[in-house]
Formats: C-alpha cells, sequence, structure tokens
C-alpha cells in the first residue's frame, strides 16, 4: 500500500538528499510508524520518539511542528503579555543544541522571547524547572529523552511554575499544530536573539537546594561516595555541588562528561542495576561502599550501598520511604499538616508513617507533572515533606516542580551522615526501625519489554486478559478485589493486609509493568529479617506467575 506521507518527504524540496538516502533505507516496518496520519500524541512527560525522517519521528521538521504549538498555547494563555519568555534548554542528546535553536526561532516567529543557556550548553532538567518559577518565564521546552536509548529524543513542556504541563493543556498544544504539510513545506532558516542564564542564577539553584536541607550542620567531612552522571547534564554539577557540600565524590572517569554517543554508559536507565556497574567496580576498588548515578537529564537518582559485602541497590520506593521518615522526624513539631504525595502504584507503607504525625498522603497518577500539579494546590497550613514515585524520582522540596537527583543526593547523603553516629546504614533504617513499626513490606518494579511495530496493542491485550479472568488467587494470597484505576490507568489486584498487585503500559516506552505491594501476613513487629527475604522471594514467584499466565 501506497504511503503518501512517506512519497511526499521523498518529492519535497526542503529535504535532503542525506535524509532521503536514509529514508530509502528504512524497513516497511519503521516507515508504517514514522510516516502515518495519526495525530501526534504527549505521554507521562511530554513526547518521546526515535530521532530520524517522518513526520512522527523527531527532525527539524517536527520540532519546528511542536515549537509552533507551544507557541500558540503560550499566546493563548498569556494573550496581554506583550513579550512572554520561554526556557529552552536540552540534555546531552546527538543535534540537541541544533534542536534547541530551531525551537527558538519558532517561537521568535510568535514573538516569544527564547531563553537558554550560555553558548546553548545542557542544563539539568531540575534546574530548568527552578529557573521557569524564579525568573518568572512564562513556560519551558526541556529536549530531552530522559533515560531512553540514544536513539532517542523528545519534547517536554512546562507551565510558568516549572511544572509539566498537565493533559488539558498539552491537548490544546496538540490542538495547535500546524499541518505535518506546514512544516514539510517551510524552509526553516534559524534566526533567533535569546536571553541568557547567567551563572548567578544557576548558582542560586544550588545555594537554595543547601536551604531546604532539614539539617545544614551534619558533619560530611569522611564520607565518601562514587558518582556516574552517565555522559548526562550532571556531568559538571553533581560532583561540584557535593564536594561545595563537604563530601568526597570521586567522579566514574569514563562516563562524567557528555557524550552523545553514550559510549562508556549504554544502559542509561538508572533504574537497571547494570547501569551502575563501572560505579560499582571503581567503588570496590577504593573501598567505597556508597554509589549514586543520575540519568541522562539528571532528574532520577540511583542509589546503592554496601552491606555486609554485598552491594545494595535502592529501588524508588525504599528510597522514598527512608526521605519521607527521615524528614517527618526532623519536622514532627511544625503546627503545619504534613503532606507526601506519590503516585497510586507506589509503596502504601508511606500511609502508615505519616499517620501517627496526623499527616495527608496525596496520591496522583503516574508522571511528575501531577506531583508538581499537587505542589502548586498546597494549602497554607499544609507542610510538604517529599514528593516521590516508584520509578526512583523524588522532589524533597518545593524549590522547583521536577524530580530532582541533586536534592535527593544531597538528603540521601545527610541521612547516611546522621545514621553513621548509630552504626546503621540505609538497609538498617528500614529493617531495623521502620519495619518492626510500621510493618514489614516489600515493593517491586518488573518492566516486561513488548516488542514489535504493535506492542501498543500487545500490550492492551495483556491488560484485557488480566481485568477479565477467574482468577481468585494469586500464590498463598487471596484476590479481595480487582479493579481498573481510571486515573492510575493501572489494573489492581487486592490482598488481605493493605497488600496489592498493579499493571499498568507504560508512557514512556515499550513495556508492560507489574508493581507488588506485599505485607507479611504473620508480623510480629520485631526485626526479623526473614520476613523481608520472604516477600521478596514471595513477589518474585507473583511475577513469575503472571508472566505465565499472559504466555511470556
Amino acid at each position: 500500500m501506497e504511503n503518501k506521507i512517506f512519497n511526499a518527504w521523498l518529492k519535497s524540496s526542503s529535504i535532503d538528499k542525506k535524509t532521503k538516502d536514509l529514508m530509502k533505507e528504512m524497513s516497511h516496518d519503521e516507515i508504517g510508524i514514522a510516516f502515518n496520519s495519526n495525530p501526534i500524541k504527549f505521554g507521562t512527560a511530554g513526547y518521546r520518539a526515535k530521532v530520524g525522517p517522518g513526520n512522527h519521528y523527531l527532525n527539524e521538521k517536527t520540532y519546528y511542528q511542536l515549537a509552533i504549538g507551544y507557541a500558540k498555547f503560550i499566546r493563548y494563555k498569556f494573550p496581554k503579555k506583550s513579550t512572554p519568555k520561554v526556557l529552552v534548554v536540552h540534555d546531552n542528546r546527538y543535534n540537541g543544541g541544533f534542536f534547541t535553536k530551531i525551537v527558538c526561532t519558532a517561537l521568535e516567529e510568535y514573538g516569544i522571547k527564547p531563553v537558554i543557556n550560555k553558548n546553548n550548553d545542557l542544563l539539568p532538567t531540575p534546574i530548568a524547572s527552578y529557573l521557569i518559577k524564579e525568573m518568572k518565564l512564562q513556560g519551558g521546552i526541556n529536549i530531552t529523552a530522559s533515560h531512553n536509548p540514544k536513539e532517542y529524543n523528545g519534547f517536554k513542556c512546562y507551565d510558568q511554575t516549572g511544572s509539566q504541563l498537565l493533559p488539558d493543556d498539552a491537548d490544546k498544544i496538540i490542538e495547535f499544530l500546524p499541518t505535518w504539510e506546514d512544516a514539510l513545506n517551510k524552509n526553516i532558516k534559524v534566526n533567533f536573539t535569546p536571553k541568557y542564564i547567567s551563572e548567578l542564577e544557576i548558582k542560586r539553584y544550588f545555594i537554595d537546594v543547601f536551604k531546604s536541607l532539614p539539617n545544614t550542620k551534619v558533619n560530611k567531612k569522611y564520607l565518601k561516595l562514587v558518582y556516574s552522571s552517565m555522559h548526562g547534564t550532571a556531568s559538571y554539577y553533581m560532583s561540584n555541588f557535593l564536594n561545595k557540600l563537604g563530601y568526597i565524590c570521586i567522579d566514574v572517569p569514563t562516563q562524567n562528561y557528555p557524550d552523545p554517543n553514550f559510549t562508556h554508559a549504554p544502559i542509561c536507565n538508572p533504574e537497571d542495576e547494570c547501569s551502575l556497574d563501572a560505579a560499582i567496580i571503581l567503588a570496590d576498588t577504593l573501598n567505597v561502599n556508597i554509589v549514586l548515578a543520575s540519568d541522562p537529564d539528571a532528574d532520577r537518582l540511583a542509589i546503592a550501598i554496601k552491606k555486609d559485602d554485598e552491594w545494595v541497590f535502592l529501588n524508588g520506593n525504599q528510597a522514598g520511604i527512608i526521605e519521607t521518615y527521615y524528614k517527618l522526624q526532623k519536622f514532627k513539631h511544625t503546627k503545619k499538616t504534613p503532606v507526601v504525595v506519590s503516585t497510586y502504584i507506589s509503596t502504601n507503607l508511606i500511609d502508615r508513617i505519616i499517620k501517627p504525625f496526623n499527616g495527608k498522603i496525596i496520591r496522583t497518577p503516574t508522571g511528575f507533572k501531577w506531583v508538581g500539579d499537587q505542589i502548586n494546590k498546597l494549602k497554607k497550613n499544609e507542610f510538604y515533606i517529599n514528593g516521590f514515585e516508584e520509578a526512583i524520582g523524588a522532589l524533597p522540596s518545593t524549590i522547583n516542580r521536577d524530580k530532582d537527583s541533586f536534592q535527593t543526593a544531597a538528603l540521601i547523603l545527610e541521612i547516611i551522615n546522621s545514621y553513621n553516629a548509630k552504626f546503621m546504614n540505609l538497609i538498617d533504617i528500614l529493617e531495623k526501625e521502620i519495619y518492626p513499626t510500621y510493618g514489614h513490606w516489600y515493593g517491586s518494579t518488573t518492566s516486561l519489554i513488548i516488542k514489535g511495530t504493535n506492542w501498543k496493542n500487545k500490550a492492551l491485550n495483556m491488560l484485557d486478559v488480566l481485568k477479565n479472568n477467574d482468577l481468585t488467587k494469586i500464590g498463598d494470597r487471596k484476590i479481595k478485589s480487582k479493579i481498573f484505576n481510571v486515573d492510575a490507568d493501572a489494573m489492581e489486584y487486592h490482598f488481605e493486609n493493605d497488600s496489592w498487585v498493579k499493571f499498568r503500559i507504560s508512557g514512556t516506552e515499550p513495556k508492560f509493568k507489574i508493581y507488588t505491594n506485599l505485607y507479611a501476613l504473620n508480623d510480629n513487629h520485631t526485626y526479623d529479617l526473614s520476613f523481608t527475604q520472604k516477600l521478596q522471594e514471595e513477589s518474585n514467584k507473583i511475577v513469575e506467575f503472571i508472566k505465565e499466565y499472559l504466555k511470556i
């Protein structure tokens, strides 16, 4: 069947020979993905796709198209603003700087002043979120694909608070998009006059991170760690920041510089334990027992510690539990209501922890835009403690509105330092303080990669199987109820004792996700390591059962 969009690109005088040669090498399936008449849709965090030719891949035509949609949105949102200002930043991926220029050119066509980093340098996501609010800008565009493979890039949009756009606003951008024909026929000439971010404005961000810490006077002199930026935007920032705080931060030399090819960090998703291999090897060589790593846009933080000569990796739930528990203790005398924001698929142990403090837990759909939205809605009598999700993303303060590896690193190191005096590490906090008090718990996230161009249909079929079946039990757990949570866009199986397993389709990658949240059935509320081990084994069995049931 003839692909009219593909042929239009081949015939267009605005497409260069090199691009047309690439098009001729594309497979039939890839052409179907890259060139089709379906409307562009935003996912969990904006729009992500492979870089390459096509009206659904990312290239100068689609970036121009998306930027025009955003420019019209800003004009719609701020009709009385003569010259709105919008931040445009990028990560370390190929052509990020060039795509920034394309976006800036499109914005200026609508009388919007683009604000970029000096020399069009890359910039971490949390700093970008902070600057939008602090510089009183009307919005922001982040050219990043976060932890996706190197072949990808993205278009992430922010509002004037530095929060990612909610669906209603994102839909408005899609509504304002020019057609693919208009974008294809446009002869784009880069031409814009930006405002530049100053070093002082970036420095102010790190000052505010420091001020937001619960205890700025903790003794940090002898605490060593190994850190990896995974070739990303934190390469020039994180170790410098942590060293100034007083820690001894040792870079992984092969990974701590920007590299679009991810030469020495082919796995750049910090949820994957393999992404920390180089950092672990260096830490073992130097006899260091703490490893931290950021993903390419520096919004998420991986944490690993050495306990009893074994490396233990903390997942996002475990880190969020520890951070929240510590901050609640530090701010227990506040007269305001403590508030924690987390997603429907993240641990509910946090509900038990905050209850004695008469606090409030707010649940949101997946995606940090919802956490930012809830921060914007905080009341005067409420005190923000933490916002986190199971995918190792956290925001410990309200100085910005997106996940923040810098804040998380500073807070986690403060906690480690504080408990060093008790001869306890992060795992000890969980097993000796939190679990005996609030219940022995274990949670996991399993991502099943779905291959093929029709991966979405396969994943939807899997979800349908889990919605419509006669299962009454999984392992030793009786299923009390099956609910499809519309807000979470997830199927939920609820067991006894607050335990559950949930299922959803990723909004950023071809993955089907399984989340477990289990409590010991016969909990004696004492320090008992066997509970954790048994729950982990049970979680693994539940995941294997689901995989077999889905015939994966």
